[in-house]
């Protein structure tokens, strides 16, 4: 048995809702001894902050995109502070993650993980909260054309064949 097939079979992969960084830090710790990708929700880092997601542990590596992009480039951020995704991994597995994209909202980020031909596309996507405003209908779609744009633009021609386009199915309509 080769190194990579020993290696695609063993991962572990969990999600995990932070509710902030500072809340979320000792868990996520805890959680890298068991699992190689933890897909992170809620960090709540500001982008001169994202760095900090790398210092989990010495062994990690990291990528994520920032939840408040939109509100901390308005200038002072006010109230809580909300969003962001990301990816965090035994650096061991980095010649094996590779980072594909994430939106500009903060809700989205994708990445693949090939090994012995295989490859696993995992997208982490964090829908916004449910509300009548356009405002949500509007993140809602963001988030709906990342996913669609990712697995149409991508290499992955089982997935991207298995997958409604929006171009193939003349859009999509929220109900």
């Amino acid at each position: 048995m080769s190194v990579e097939i020993f290696i695609m079979d063993s991962l572990n992969l969990i999600s995990y809702n932070m509710h902030g960084f500072k809340n979320g830090c000792n868990t996520v710790r805890d959680l890298l001894d068991h699992n190689v990708i933890i897909a992170l929700q809620e960090h709540w880092l500001r982008n001169d902050n994202l760095c900090q997601v790398g210092t989990f542990r010495d062994d990690c590596a990291y990528y994520g995109v920032c939840g408040m992009t939109v509100n901390a480039g308005l200038g002072l951020v006010s109230g809580t502070p909300y969003g962001g995704v990301g990816f965090v991994w035994h650096k061991s597995w980095s010649p094996f993650v590779h980072a594909v994209g994430k939106d500009s909202l903060g809700h989205c980020c994708a990445v693949t993980i090939t090994a012995n031909n295989r490859q696993i596309f995992v997208i982490n996507v964090y829908f916004p909260c449910f509300s009548q405003s356009a405002e949500y209908f509007n993140e809602l779609s963001e988030c709906l054309c990342f996913i669609d744009d990712t697995l149409c633009n991508s290499m992955f021609s089982d997935a991207v064949t298995n997958f409604p386009c929006a171009e193939q199915n003349g859009g999509y309509k929220l109900l």
